[in-house]
């Protein structure tokens, strides 16, 4: 995509606050690997929320976010897409 010149934006969202504790160390290293990678051999945005800690109540269930949490997620991509559209 990025060669035909166009603009690749991949986001990594926040977990529901109670799955963090069933991660072990380094789980989630391939992850930021591939967001490097990625961001530095491409060229695409990366928006890394992954680490974050959003409420529960933002989420629906854990493993999807509810009406708050969408809101709240399309708030913050509108920021960030016009931050990188200037």
């Amino acid at each position: 995509l990025t060669e035909a010149g166009i603009e690749v934006v991949m986001v990594a969202p926040p977990h529901h606050p109670l799955a963090y504790d069933y991660f072990q160390p380094g789980q989630i290293d391939g992850h930021n690997d591939t967001l490097s990678y990625f961001e530095t051999t491409y060229g695409a945005h990366t928006i890394n929320w992954y680490w974050e800690e959003w409420d529960q109540q933002m989420f629906r269930d854990r493993n999807h976010l509810g009406d708050k949490g969408r809101v709240y997620f399309c708030e913050r991509m509108a920021e960030e897409l016009i931050r990188m559209l200037e």
